[in-house]
């Protein structure tokens, strides 16, 4: 046993030795790049970028300890010791004051920006975002413009600020819409401007702005396979539509996204925009779940369906018997007005002559009706198979008639009220047995007349 243990620990010494003889054989150069191939993998990065700033600074090595530096800060970021990474960062800002490349001092003041936000320091993470767009060097960069913009909306979310938002996330949009450049990460930071935007109308109220956005957000994040963002623009699509009152739609897009949970990270933190959304989304799927499972009982039953129709014809079939009911009540009212209307009214006995500009003259009481034809009338008489012909429009015909005989019922027809034996609620039938049709227009001008005392 005595052995073993002595085996096993000379083991161990070997191995640590060999170890640390394999950093003593690496320079920079070579740890620099090992930190940039484990960048992901804050345990990895932060065990390489430490043996580099030990390095970097043995050999005083301005570039390699501003490299060092920034590796650090983003290793340790990744593991949410904020302070510390700060820290490294500030060294490397001191540094940079005399050298060291444009595309690094960006680095640097973008992980600043972005630890300050995930600590709640606003005011700083404006700071520093401010300070890359002003930056004259990064003008014409118009990925990383592009990108701060989408940064500044996030901070702005953060802040409740929509307008601000909105603003920031339109001009990214525009600006990678408009670059032509082949960034990878173009269109990642396009779906996300368009997912973020369209949180920004749902909270709005604009629910059809943001359906559309989060549909072309959705697009994108399918085109480059970006899982991570598809549960979340499920989550947004699904509370558009259930706003809409599709609520089949909503369902649809509520399952998909239960279906593309991602788990969380182990090796990096969600940004607080990150647990701003999550926060309306869980508060939206706790209500989904109550409501899915009553529109799952209720609302998506058979007997529920069979209930609506019954309920629908039920209630037609009343408002067409009601609507028939009044239509012979006042068929049946016309009628014995009509006819109290005849008995009543005598023509008189020295029968009415009318003057036609042919010269003929006509008796008005064998009067049937007047039908308008373009600008003349065709005037049909009682015992005659042909009607009068004159030219004069059908408003100035009636004036020359006695009003207690004669009434329009149309708009191309003058009719002799003696002459009407049936009424109904779109006709009226003549002694002669033809029909002529009565206007809903002309309807209420017969009724006031025959109501007159």
């Amino acid at each position: 046993m005595k052995k073993s243990f002595i085996a096993i620990v000379i083991f161990i010494t070997t191995a640590y030795g060999c170890f640390s003889q394999s950093f003593q054989d690496l320079n920079t150069e070579q740890l620099q790049k090992l930190c940039q191939k484990h960048i992901r993998n804050s345990d990895s990065l932060l065990l390489y970028a430490e043996q580099f700033l030990d390095l970097a600074t043995k050999n005083n090595e301005i570039h390699a300890k501003i490299e060092a530096h920034r590796f650090m800060g983003s290793a340790l970021s990744r593991k949410q010791s904020l302070n510390e990474s700060n820290e490294h960062l500030y060294q490397a800002i001191k540094l940079l004051s005399n050298t060291g490349s444009q595309n690094v001092k960006n680095s640097i003041y973008t992980n600043l920006a972005n630890n300050h936000k995930n600590s709640g320091q606003y005011d700083s993470a404006h700071f520093y975002i401010n300070h890359l767009l002003k930056d004259p060097k990064n003008i014409d960069d118009h990925f990383f413009k592009n990108s701060n913009y989408y940064n500044l909306a996030t901070l702005f979310f953060l802040e409740s600020n929509l307008d601000s938002t909105q603003f920031y996330l339109s001009k990214s949009i525009k600006g990678f819409e408009n670059d032509n450049i082949e960034n990878p990460n173009k269109k990642r930071f396009l779906a996300q401007s368009y997912s973020l935007l369209a949180e920004v109308f749902y909270q709005k109220q604009d629910y059809k702005r943001s359906l559309e956005l989060a549909t072309r957000g959705l697009e994108l994040t399918k085109e480059i396979n970006f899982k991570p963002a598809l549960e979340k623009t499920y989550n947004i699509i699904a509370r558009d539509y259930e706003k809409l009152g599709k609520l089949d739609k909503s369902r649809e897009y509520y399952l998909l996204e239960d279906e593309h949970v991602t788990p969380s990270l182990k090796e990096s933190f969600k940004h607080e925009f990150d647990k701003n959304h999550n926060k309306i989304a869980g508060q939206e799927s706790r209500k989904k779940i109550l409501r899915l499972n009553k529109e799952k009982s209720v609302y998506k039953t058979n007997l529920f369906v069979t209930i609506c129709i019954i309920c629908v014809l039920v209630l037609v079939t009343l408002l067409l018997y009601k609507r028939h009911k009044g239509q012979k009540i006042e068929v049946e009212k016309l009628q014995n007005e009509l006819d109290t209307y005849n008995t009543k009214v005598e023509t008189k006995s020295t029968p009415l002559k009318l003057l036609l500009k042919s010269k003929a003259t006509i008796d008005i009481a064998a009067i049937l009706y007047i039908k308008s034809d373009g600008h003349y009338v065709e005037i049909y008489m009682q015992d005659k198979d042909n009607p009068e012909i004159e030219r004069i429009s059908l408003t100035k015909m009636l004036n020359q008639l006695p009003n207690q005989d004669f009434i329009r019922i149309h708009k191309s027809y003058i009719v002799n009220i003696h002459k009407i034996k049936i009424i109904n609620s779109t006709q009226v039938m003549l002694e002669n047995g033809e029909w002529l049709k009565l206007s809903r227009t002309y309807k209420q001008d017969l009724k006031d007349l025959l109501h007159k005392p």
